[in-house]
């Protein structure tokens, strides 16, 4: 039914869309924590860690710039591009 109604079928995959992103944003968030948590109890995984600050503050920088966040916007990419320079340094 929803594949016959050009405007159910829109609707549909808008909600889908956004939730999508929503979940994305969350997923950023727990990986923030989780690097943060490895962070604090003294991992030795930095590259982990790297890689975790990256893939959460890209997710969570997104979902602020769609919501015009443009202070959370502006800190996750911050975050993102020190996580990124810390990366390289560990790699090296």
């Amino acid at each position: 039914m929803i594949c016959f109604v050009p405007e159910l079928k829109e609707s549909f995959k808008q909600g889908c869309k956004e939730k999508c992103i929503e979940l994305y944003g969350w997923a950023g968030s727990i990986a923030v924590v989780i690097g943060y948590i490895m962070t604090s109890t003294k991992s030795d995984k930095k590259i982990t860690i790297d890689c975790l600050n990256i893939v959460g503050s890209s997710a969570v920088g997104y979902v602020s710039y769609r919501g015009k966040v443009w202070q959370g916007a502006i800190l996750e990419g911050v975050w993102c591009a020190i996580s990124v320079y810390s990366l390289i340094n560990n790699l090296s």
